[in-house]
């Protein structure tokens, strides 16, 4: 496994505790759940179906499920979203990939949300990655907290660093994305240049 693939997991994992800290804390978000023994909202042959949301160490069996879209909220923010100041913009595409697995030995299915993206500052072109990527090369990647608000991570392809944050809807076609460094987290990875990406836009749905 190379140390890139290897970064990418830890960061992923460490994003995933964070959700699942948060998720605990707030209870499992949208389902009106409290028992500690989640139950699907259906099955696929014997696959248990849960909802966005569901936190795999109260369901029955937590290494064999499928945490699908039910409700569709990915719908909201698929597609292009812009921000655009004069000739500066930064522009970002996201696909939903349904029933996906991190791993080929793997029982536990996810839909997705990935992205690519564009930044251009006076019409010349900082960062730019042309196409959307799975597990585990993705540059960009939206993880479900509620219908209105999704964790992100988004790698910077020019410093070779990752930040993390949060996308909250302010409308159906607008929204406000912010980055941070992951607390608490001290990876020696990156080139040594700066991050190139902004780190606190407000987002406008364009397709």
């Amino acid at each position: 496994m190379t140390a890139r693939i290897k970064t990418t997991r830890l960061l992923f994992i460490i994003i995933n505790i964070c959700m699942l800290l948060n998720c605990r804390a707030q209870g499992v978000i949208g389902s009106g759940i409290s028992d500690e023994t989640l139950q699907p909202e259906y099955f696929i042959d014997d696959l248990p179906v849960y909802n966005l949301g569901a936190i795999p160490g109260y369901m029955t069996n937590s290494r064999y499920y499928y945490i699908k879209d039910i409700d569709n909220h990915h719908d909201d923010i698929v597609g292009v979203w812009k921000w655009q100041d004069r000739n500066d913009f930064f522009e970002f595409t996201v696909e939903e990939f349904e029933m996906e697995t991190y791993y080929e030995d793997t029982t536990e299915y996810h839909d997705r949300l990935y992205g690519k993206y564009k930044y251009v500052v006076n019409n010349n072109i900082i960062s730019e990655v042309s196409q959307i990527e799975s597990w585990p090369s993705m540059k960009l990647i939206f993880f479900y907290e509620s219908p209105t608000e999704y964790k992100v991570m988004i790698k910077d392809i020019v410093s070779d660093t990752h930040k993390v944050g949060q996308f909250i809807f302010t409308s159906p076609t607008t929204a406000t994305m912010v980055l941070r460094n992951s607390e608490g987290v001290k990876i020696n990875y990156g080139n040594g240049q700066d991050f190139a990406l902004p780190t606190n836009l407000v987002l406008t749905k364009i397709d």
